[in-house]
């Protein structure tokens, strides 16, 4: 084989865009170094689900650096990125992951690049996909098998056969090797029989067209060790050809190096055809969205029942509920930025109006503990407020009133000053709950109007039994506002009059 030591690695580069363009600009000077190579590399296609570890498969693998976001369910990859591996000689293709929705016309069509071009396609599974893979992903290997028939002529003499290579992630051998292939290959089998039927080619035979190979990877984090070890077996096994490894065949590749990417347009120009992609794309943000919204709201959700504490203090609980709010709306943000913008823009105001209504029952909550503080300070001083009645420092009953409503008043002014510290949405309101509080201090106060209202009508009734032109011997108004037993004070009174 040539030597590729002049033919660099690169860095990944956007080769299909989220609008289905194709952007590659030839390089002059790597197509001149790339025709060292001829047709002895490979081009290596990635396909699964979104959020499975396509992209960390490839970079681990190839020593590619392809960027990851590090976070589940996170799209990191629209449309097709590339690369070139000198050390694999292999261009690797990474695509956006499927989303496990109805399968779109844009991820369809990205499959049936990747089948066309690919001399190996990586199906990257995790284990417990493994039962459900031939229902769940029927469309996808629908696609792939009905490229692969179309790819070449039947007389073509340089038609050469794919490397299919499931690669089971997070393997724990909970089922045995031999359960996991012949459930992957009666899958495949009974798709391809299928598809062979449906375009008229029943003599077609899968094993003509498709070299079926299996590994497995240990759990990336709680298995690191096996794991990485695995991987170097993979890489070695990649560009190995012939039974001990995966590598497709001495002359791996279709065209020549330096003319892959001409032949790569022209081939996705024919598979693109009309197809509207703001159509696809809004789509696809309807139906991942509402996904994305749940998510978020279940971690606002943890961070007010695990973190937000209503006996907190006004400012701190407002502190506490912009950020149960905010860091829920950074996460959606960043998941999914790579969405229409329309859409996404209008989920975000649902997950935000959703955040608000659980963030406004555990205001209700803190107002509520506000509301016990408020009516306990109430009752205090109501309590010491009664003791300074007549005759220390002497109060009248009318001044009694009207110190009590003063009270009333301050203890609704700092309820209503502490509730609206804590209130982060203004749209919140706390009427409901200062007319709580205003019913509880009337209740409160009510005994004693009703105490002061007997002593004011005692005191008329002696006024009325006294004669005006003779002087009582005894202060009857200064006995009555001491609050003791106001019928008892004015039968004294009574008694004491007719002595005289």
């Amino acid at each position: 084989m040539a030597s590729s030591s002049n033919v660099e690695s690169t860095m990944p580069c956007a080769l299909i865009d989220a609008k289905l363009n194709f952007l590659y600009d030839e390089d002059p000077t790597w197509a001149a170094a790339a025709s060292n190579i001829g047709a002895e590399y490979n081009i290596v296609s990635v396909l699964g689900s979104q959020g499975s570890g396509c992209t960390t498969l490839l970079n681990d693998t190839f020593g590619t650096q392809f960027v990851t976001m590090g976070m589940e369910a996170a799209q990191t990859t629209i449309g097709v990125q590339y690369a070139w591996s000198a050390e694999s000689r292999a261009i690797t293709l990474d695509l956006q992951g499927r989303t496990g929705a109805a399968f779109s016309r844009i991820e369809n069509k990205l499959a049936q690049f990747a089948a066309s071009v690919s001399s190996i396609i990586l199906i990257n599974l995790k284990q417990d996909e493994i039962v459900r893979h031939a229902t769940q992903h029927q469309a996808l290997l629908e696609t792939i098998c009905k490229t692969l028939l179309e790819r070449y002529d039947d007389e073509d003499s340089l038609r050469r056969t794919v490397t299919l290579l499931y690669v089971i992630r997070d393997w724990d051998e909970s089922i045995s090797n031999e359960s996991a292939i012949a459930a992957l290959n009666r899958g495949i089998t009974e798709v391809w029989s299928r598809v062979a039927d449906e375009m008229e080619s029943p003599e077609a035979q899968l094993t003509d067209y498709v070299r079926l190979a299996f590994d497995t990877l240990a759990h990336r984090k709680l298995d690191a060790t096996a794991y990485f070890q695995q991987v170097s077996n993979l890489s070695q096994n990649l560009k190995t050809v012939g039974p001990d490894g995966f590598g497709a065949t001495e002359q791996s590749s279709d065209v020549p190096l330096q003319d892959v990417f001409d032949h790569m347009q022209r081939v996705w120009r024919t598979i693109r055809g009309r197809v509207n992609v703001s159509d696809e794309r809004r789509a696809l943000a309807e139906r991942m969205c509402p996904i994305f919204v749940n998510s978020s709201l279940k971690m606002a959700n943890r961070y007010i029942k695990e973190k937000l504490d209503p006996d907190q203090g006004g400012e701190d609980f407002k502190a506490g509920s912009e950020t149960a709010r905010d860091t829920a709306l950074a996460q959606y943000d960043v998941i999914v930025k790579v969405y229409d913008p329309e859409v996404v823009s209008k989920h975000r105001a649902t997950l935000e109006a959703n955040i608000n209504s659980e963030l406004m029952q555990s205001y209700f909550v803190h107002l509520q503990g506000l509301r016990k503080i408020a009516l306990g300070e109430f009752k205090q001083r109501l309590s010491a407020l009664q003791k300074s009645t007549f005759p220390n420092p002497p109060i009248t009953p009318k001044e009694l009133l009207v110190k009590m409503a003063q009270l009333q008043d301050d203890c609704v002014s700092v309820y209503r000053s502490l509730a609206e510290s804590a209130r982060l949405n203004t749209e919140w309101t706390f009427e409901e709950q200062v007319m709580t509080l205003n019913s509880s201090m009337d209740k409160l106060t009510a005994p004693i109007r009703q105490q002061q209202d007997a002593i004011e009508l005692a005191l008329k009734r002696s006024q009325e039994v006294i004669p005006r032109s003779m002087t009582p011997p005894v202060d009857v108004s200064s006995i009555l506002t001491t609050s003791m037993n106001h019928v008892r004070i004015l039968s004294s009174a009574l008694n004491l009059w007719g002595s005289k």
